[in-house]
């Protein structure tokens, strides 16, 4: 899967509606929430954090994340925020 074919297929998967379910923060970092999706047998995984230690406005957060399904892709950053900002949309 290429890079944009991969861009088009998660924009399919957020426009036909991906159930978010905010799992849980993670003991070691408290300020990062995980967020569980699937979408077409594709689980997703995004994590939210906090990235103003990183000089980052106050409140600023940042997003990493993977699709599975008998492989894990590992999303690049824009594709994890979009899926991000649409989990937080959804469970908020």
């Amino acid at each position: 899967m290429t890079g944009e074919q991969l861009a088009e297929w998660v924009a399919e998967c957020i426009e036909k509606g991906i159930e978010w379910k905010k799992e849980h923060s993670i003991k070691e970092r408290p300020d990062a929430t995980v967020y569980v999706g699937m979408c077409n047998n594709w689980r997703f995984v995004i994590i939210s954090f906090d990235i103003s230690d990183q000089g980052f406005k106050a409140g600023s957060l940042g997003y990493d994340g993977t699709a599975t399904h008998y492989t894990v892709i590992h999303l690049p950053r824009e594709l994890s925020t979009q899926l991000g900002k649409d989990a937080e949309e959804k469970t908020n």
